[in-house]
């Protein structure tokens, strides 16, 4: 399964899925635990997941954002820091 990672410097963009992650489990009073099995993770794999966030699948990102409800504003504002250290790599050998 291919992740979200990309060759570049993630720092930003894995910053702000943490602190998006953050935000939303105390808002919705989600352990880590509780997110784990909501998100059919061992703990050991969703600890890894917010080690390294770019590691996170589309499919994972997808359903993280339905688990915490994510607000729409939230969604659009990781999809287009996402995008953008997308489209700035160098594909082309």
């Amino acid at each position: 399964m291919k992740t979200i990672a990309s060759k570049k410097d993630n720092t930003s963009t894995d910053e702000t899925l943490l602190a998006l992650i953050y935000k939303y489990c105390g808002l919705r009073n989600v352990s880590k635990e509780d997110l784990a099995v909501a998100m059919y993770f061992s703990r050991s794999t969703l600890y890894n997941r917010l080690r390294a966030p770019s590691t996170f699948t589309f499919e994972e990102l997808k359903r993280l954002f339905k688990i915490l409800r994510f607000s729409d504003e939230d969604m659009v504002r990781y999809t287009r820091l996402l995008m953008r250290d997308l489209t700035s790599l160098d594909l082309v050998s």
